[in-house]
């Protein structure tokens, strides 16, 4: 919790000031697994020979993903009302059921994993047809 130091060295302060840096950094993380998702699916539309439907698939697949990564990250930071709330536990506040976060985000880590073996699927496939046909 105190950013490479443990709990009960800090102080109340100080634990606060490392959950809101902890929550801040969060939507940088979510995204750091999007991100490279589209420069490996771009690389595959540039490398591929144009095929209408598994590009419009990767980029359909591609947006998804980003759309969810950015709900994702809207959700963490509008759970809580107010917003302090979240790294900070002595104010008054209202919250949504944790349940609903955990699952939304199991959803998008399912998704991610559905993503990267369609991924690893069409790479196969284009594998086997360049060998082919240098053959």
């Amino acid at each position: 919790m105190g950013m490479g130091r443990h709990e009960y060295y800090l102080t109340p302060k100080q634990k606060t000031n490392a959950v809101k840096l902890n929550i801040i950094g969060q939507p940088f993380g979510i995204m750091a697994f999007c991100v490279p998702k589209l420069a490996v699916a771009l690389l595959i539309i540039k490398l591929m020979p144009p095929r209408k439907y598994g590009k419009w698939f990767l980029y359909f697949i591609t947006t998804s993903l980003i759309i969810l990564s950015i709900l994702a990250a809207i959700f963490l930071f509008i759970q809580c009302s107010p917003l302090e709330a979240l790294w900070n536990p002595t104010i008054s506040f209202h919250c949504w059921p944790p349940s609903i976060l955990s699952n939304y985000t199991i959803f998008v880590g399912g998704m991610f994993i559905q993503h990267y073996s369609d991924l690893c699927s069409i790479m196969a496939e284009y594998h086997k047809l360049t060998r082919r046909s240098a053959i």
